[in-house]
């Protein structure tokens, strides 16, 4: 759900507030899942956490397919509703409405999902290293190391292929959202620490009470 989001939303730029740069607000929804990997490879193992990767990569193209066979069926009259409040009075107009939310250019896709790969099994890979080293013990470490790490790769990847290959972006502009959106995801890292000690905690009384019945 969280990369079918991101992948849906995720193309609108918003202003950070207090610094005004221009980041995606895929990043509301994104980190989400790298909490969500790194929960899944801690309970339940680094295979279980991939498989879960290939899932979502797959169900987001799914959902892809469906929106782009939708963008190309022929607006019926019954759509229009008169005196809506967007000011739209014809099919076409709906329809461009429509195409403007929902239509994702190639390369983006391209790019979102290219990462998506190569973050997360970075992720699954680095989370599994540091859990040898520290055992048990730290977890608020290994999840933040592995997950900065691989977002970095994550947003040089997105982003470059996005912004100087999509967007054909004069490099000092698409630096300056590269680095905002990466921060971004560092704050988003630390501050959703909570949510994954919150969600080891449930699955592990959730494991336990269903071993003991």
């Amino acid at each position: 759900m969280c990369l079918v989001m991101t992948n849906t939303i995720g193309h609108k730029l918003f202003t950070f507030p207090f610094i005004h740069v221009p980041v995606p607000s895929a990043y509301l929804v994104y980190p989400f899942t790298f909490v969500l990997c790194d929960v899944v490879n801690e309970i339940y193992g680094n295979k279980r956490a991939k498989y879960m990767v290939w899932l979502s990569f797959v169900m987001s193209l799914l959902v892809m397919c469906v929106i782009r066979a939708v963008l190309l069926l022929p607006g019926h009259p019954y759509w229009v509703v008169k005196g809506n409040s967007w000011g739209f009075s014809s099919i076409d107009e709906y329809q461009n409405a429509f195409n403007a939310v929902f239509e994702i250019n190639a390369t983006i896709v391209m790019a979102s999902m290219t990462a998506y790969l190569l973050g997360q099994f970075l992720d699954i890979f680095l989370y599994k290293k540091i859990r040898k080293l520290t055992g048990n013990r730290l977890l608020w470490l290994r999840t933040n190391v592995s997950t900065i790490v691989s977002q970095l790769v994550d947003t040089v990847v997105v982003s470059g292929i996005i912004l100087f290959v999509g967007f054909r972006m004069d490099f000092s502009r698409g630096l300056e959202i590269m680095v905002a959106s990466y921060s971004c995801k560092v704050i988003a890292t630390i501050l959703t620490t909570p949510v994954f000690y919150a969600l080891i905690f449930f699955f592990r009384k959730e494991d336990k009470r269903l071993a003991f019945g």
